[in-house]
């Protein structure tokens, strides 16, 4: 049985700025996967396509050290 994953983005170090830009990005990744991002208190989800493409532009924006894959 496979569990469900989920993309957990920690973005809590990011200007208002680059978190719009960052959202912005994600929702042109729409796809299956949960993706969950915390930012400013809160907890955001997106439906997004982890793909290679995907994963280097999110490297952009954040350390690997604030994505993980659960």
């Amino acid at each position: 049985e496979q569990k469900e994953q989920t993309l957990w983005i920690d973005a809590r170090g990011l200007e208002r700025a680059d978190f719009d830009e960052l959202i912005e990005m994600l929702t042109g990744y729409a796809g299956t996967l949960k993706a969950k991002i915390l930012y400013d208190g809160k907890r955001y989800e997106f439906p997004v396509n982890l793909n290679r493409a995907f994963a280097a532009e999110l490297r952009t924006f954040l350390p690997e050290s604030c994505v993980k894959l659960v």
